[in-house]
């Protein structure tokens, strides 16, 4: 279960997952932009290019825990 886990850049952007169960095998695409949620696509509904040069995505789990850091070069 993801629900409580946060995706972060490294300024003020938070994506909070919800309800959301990934099963062994499966993947999740977080879109940044407007949408609307489905199993296997979440949307942060942003309207700003969030992933450029410089900025780093970090994913910590429900007790903020840091899992994972990517920078974007």
């Amino acid at each position: 279960s993801l629900e409580g886990w946060i995706i972060a850049d490294n300024t003020v952007h938070e994506y909070l997952f919800g309800n959301i169960t990934l099963e062994p095998g499966s993947e999740l695409i977080l879109h940044t932009g407007a949408g609307e949620d489905s199993p296997t696509d979440v949307y942060w509904n942003l309207d700003i290019a969030l992933w450029k040069s410089g900025v780093t995505a970090t994913l910590l789990d429900r007790d903020g825990e840091v899992i994972y850091k990517l920078s974007v070069e």
